[in-house]
C-alpha cells in the first residue's frame, strides 16, 4: 500500500486533476474495506469457535428425546426428505423428456407417413426402371 501510495502522490504532484484524487481515494476506500472484511473474518471466525464451544459443552445435557429430535428429526429425516425431492425431480424430468421423445415421435400421423411411404416407392421405381431394373 505504501508503494502505492508513495506512487500517487508523485503523480498528484505532476498532475493535480481531480480524477487522479479520485483514484485516490477508491483506493483508498478499497484498502480501507479489505482491512474491515479481514477484521471481520476474524470475529466471525471466534465467534464460531464459541458457539461450537457452547454447543460441545450443551451435549451431556440433553435429554435422550432431545438428542433423538436432534440425530433423527432435524438431521437424518431433513436429509432423507432433500434426497427424495431430488429424486422426484429426477424422475420428473426424465419422464417430461420421454413424453417429448414420443411427442416428437407420433406427431405425424400414420396416414401421412404411408403417403409419403407410396411417393417415395414411386420414385424409387420410377428411377429404377430408368436404370433398367426390373423390380417388383
Amino acid at each position: 500500500m505504501k508503494k502505492a501510495e508513495k506512487q500517487f502522490r508523485k503523480t498528484l504532484l505532476a498532475d493535480p486533476l481531480p480524477e487522479i484524487l479520485t483514484e485516490l481515494h477508491a483506493a483508498v476506500t478499497f484498502q480501507a474495506q479489505l482491512e474491515e472484511q479481514a477484521r471481520l473474518r476474524g470475529r466471525i471466525r471466534s465467534l464460531e469457535a464459541e458457539l461450537d464451544d457452547q454447543a460441545y459443552w450443551k451435549y451431556p445435557e440433553l435429554s435422550d428425546a432431545e438428542i433423538q429430535t436432534l440425530v433423527v428429526d432435524d438431521k437424518w429425516l431433513a436429509g432423507l426428505t432433500q434426497t427424495i425431492h431430488i429424486e422426484i425431480d429426477q424422475v420428473s424430468q426424465q419422464l417430461a423428456g420421454r413424453i417429448l421423445q414420443l411427442v416428437d415421435r407420433y406427431d405425424t400421423p400414420l396416414t401421412e407417413i404411408e403417403t409419403q411411404v407410396t411417393e417415395l416407392s414411386d420414385r424409387v421405381a420410377g428411377h429404377l426402371k430408368k436404370m433398367g431394373v426390373v423390380w417388383e
